[in-house]
């Protein structure tokens, strides 16, 4: 399952890149650029809309009882957490996108 899921989150990175690449796409816009309470000290990269209201992304923030780090950077292993999008682009309610 969670093989299943990380294909399906790179696929899906892979065609949102695909789309954003293409410059007749790409639009002048103004962007605000805002630091979110979600923010750690841990890496926090590559997010995805589930539906109109829900985000995944991965990070490798701690989880508790797992203690094994990636010795390059010393920081807990990769995995994948959903949250829901707030009307004010914050995202609450984070946890593991998957059960094991």
């Amino acid at each position: 399952m969670r093989f299943i899921a990380i294909v399906l989150f790179l696929t899906n990175s892979l065609f949102t890149w695909a789309q954003i690449t293409r410059a007749d796409s790409i639009k002048a816009a103004q962007y605000t650029i805002t630091n979110l309470e979600l923010n750690t000290k841990y890496e926090d990269f590559g997010t995805t809309y589930m539906g109109k209201d829900k985000i995944v992304f991965s990070s490798s923030r701690k989880k508790p009882g797992i203690n094994k780090v990636w010795k390059e950077n010393n920081q807990p292993f990769l995995d994948l957490y959903i949250g829901d999008v707030t009307p004010d682009g914050q995202i609450s309610n984070i946890q593991s996108f998957s059960s094991d």
